[in-house]
């Protein structure tokens, strides 16, 4: 992402102060494990659907994690040349993990769970960074941490998709999102106590 050590393709060190390039790229990060449980089909679909519009703000995604089918998912963005979008996939140590996570405009989770329960553990990661998340609405269940319009925006199509990137990347979509302050303790203590 570095062009050189005063630049990257999202920003520009000036009298020793970091500043957003105003036409920087919109920086998305989706963390996977890259099992049975992630839709990247629809993902691929939603990216190239957006590739095509006309004026579509450039962006770039980062795909982050490891797992059984890691190899095949990038074979495949690999080979579909999109002229907006890049799709770079890394893999993060422990103490750049965060680094990354936070730095990201959105997070994309396309968790797409077997049994219809679980919650992804990458939304989490997402919310707690203040990064709002676009995910996939494969139940009910990912209501419990993905709020419509107040920590992000749910989708159920990959033209969903396409049109969510499309409006949360337009240079003058301002949104503000709500996160709330919340501990493990209190957490704990609201959730799983009572339950006891």
């Amino acid at each position: 992402f570095r062009t050189d050590r005063h630049e990257t393709f999202f920003s520009v060190l000036r009298d020793e102060q970091v500043h957003e390039k105003p036409d920087r790229p919109l920086l998305l990060l989706s963390n996977s494990s890259f099992g049975a449980d992630d839709d990247y089909a629809m993902l691929l679909d939603a990216l190239r659907a957006y590739d095509k519009r006309p004026k579509a703000r450039k962006l770039t995604l980062v795909m982050s994690g490891r797992g059984p089918h890691l190899q095949t998912w990038k074979s495949r963005f690999e080979r579909v040349l999109l002229q907006h979008v890049n799709v770079v996939f890394m893999w993060f140590s422990g103490a750049h993990y965060p680094l990354m996570v936070a730095s990201a405009d959105y997070g994309v989770c396309m968790h797409n769970s077997s049994s219809g329960v679980d919650l992804p553990i990458k939304v989490l990661d997402l919310l707690g960074c203040g990064v709002p998340v676009l995910a996939y609405e494969y139940s009910r269940t990912i209501h419990e941490s993905v709020r419509e319009g107040k920590n992000g925006r749910l989708f159920s199509s990959a033209a969903q998709l396409a049109e969510l990137l499309h409006e949360v990347g337009a240079p003058e979509y301002a949104h503000a999102w709500e996160f709330e302050e919340r501990d493990w303790r209190t957490e704990w203590k609201r959730n799983f106590y009572r339950a006891l």
